[in-house]
C-alpha cells in the first residue's frame, strides 16, 4: 500500500516561542495557529496510525494530621511510527525516500521549538484546521531492515504544556 494513503505527520520548527495569547497552563492540549508561528520550517512524513493519549502524573501529600491531598497533572503524548524510508524511492514508486527522513530530522534538531500536526482525511490532531500542538521530543529511535534496505522511525512527542 502506498505510504501516502495513510496518516501524515507534519513537524514545524521555529526558534521563537509562539504563545498566541494563551497562557501555558490554560489546558493540557492547547493549540496554536500555524499562521502565528515565526518563520517556521516544516517537514512531513507518512506514519502508521498514531497513538494519541494523555499521560497523567499524580502525587499525594499527607499532612501531620493524616489528611491527604492528591495533585494530578495531564500532558498529551503522541507515539508515532513511520512507514519505511527507502534508499532509492522515486515518485513512481509512491514511497518515502531516505531524504524525507533526513529533512524531518533536520527540522527536529535545528529548531528550539517544535509544533506538530497529524492528518488522515477527516481525522486530524488537532481537530481545528490551521492549528498545531506545541511539542517536545521524548524519544527518537531509528531501525534498519537490511533484508529490504529500508529504515523506519519511531518517535514519541509530548505536548509542551501540562495542566
Amino acid at each position: 500500500m502506498p505510504a501516502n494513503a495513510k496518516w501524515k505527520l507534519t513537524l514545524y520548527g521555529s526558534n521563537t516561542m509562539t504563545t498566541a495569547g494563551v497562557t501555558p497552563d490554560a489546558y493540557a492540549m492547547r493549540t496554536i495557529a500555524t499562521s502565528s508561528l515565526t518563520t517556521p520550517s516544516s517537514a512531513s512524513i507518512f506514519i502508521i496510525k498514531p497513538e494519541v493519549k494523555p499521560e497523567i502524573t499524580a502525587e499525594q501529600i499527607e499532612d501531620v494530621g493524616g489528611d491527604a491531598v492528591s495533585y494530578a497533572q495531564r500532558r498529551g503524548t503522541f507515539n508515532v511510527a513511520s512507514f519505511p524510508f527507502n534508499y532509492d524511492a522515486t515518485s513512481a514508486t509512491d514511497l518515502q525516500d531516505i531524504d524525507d527522513l533526513v529533512t524531518f530530522a533536520d527540522v527536529a534538531t535545528d529548531y528550539k521549538y517544535l509544533y506538530l500536526r497529524i492528518d488522515a482525511g477527516s481525522r486530524t490532531y488537532p481537530s481545528t484546521a490551521g492549528t498545531v500542538y506545541p511539542v517536545t521530543i521524548r524519544s527518537w529511535e531509528e531501525s534498519v531492515n537490511s533484508e529490504y534496505g529500508t529504515r523506519a522511525l519511531a518517535v514519541v512527542f509530548a505536548h509542551r504544556h501540562k495542566s
